[in-house]
């Protein structure tokens, strides 16, 4: 379901209220027109195959204490993905864009990946 929603405005006034940025926790001058989360929701295809290949890392990845460094590669590689197809697709080509795109499909990934990858991180700092 993670990516599958339409944020909550916020309504606290000292967060910028409804229809800001702020609001829907992105910058305060990006637009909701450029927002990297409308890239990603108005493409079922790719949000739907970058979900399902989340959710297959999840089920099938074997995590190694000292591999860690392959967890994060692996996770690159599908935000990767998701990104060259999210960028041609709609055809960004502001450097900006790129970057507030990759945050926002980097986030969704590792919100969806935070009960598989952060016990074994925790367990391994606390057997150091």
């Amino acid at each position: 379901l993670i990516g599958r929603f339409k944020p909550i405005a916020d309504r606290a006034p000292s967060m910028g209220g409804p229809g800001t940025g702020i609001a829907a926790g992105l910058p305060v001058n990006l637009d909701r027109a450029e927002a990297p989360g409308d890239w990603l929701n108005s493409v079922p295809a790719i949000q739907d195959d970058f979900f399902d290949q989340v959710d297959r890392f999840r089920k099938t990845f074997v995590q190694v204490p000292g591999c860690e460094q392959s967890t994060a590669e692996r996770i690159r590689e599908i935000v990767n993905d998701a990104n060259k197809r999210l960028i041609k697709h709609h055809r960004l080509t502001q450097e900006r864009q790129k970057r507030q795109l990759d945050y926002y499909v980097s986030r969704n990934a590792y919100a969806a990946l935070h009960s598989f990858v952060f016990p074994h991180l925790q367990r391994i700092l606390a057997s150091a």
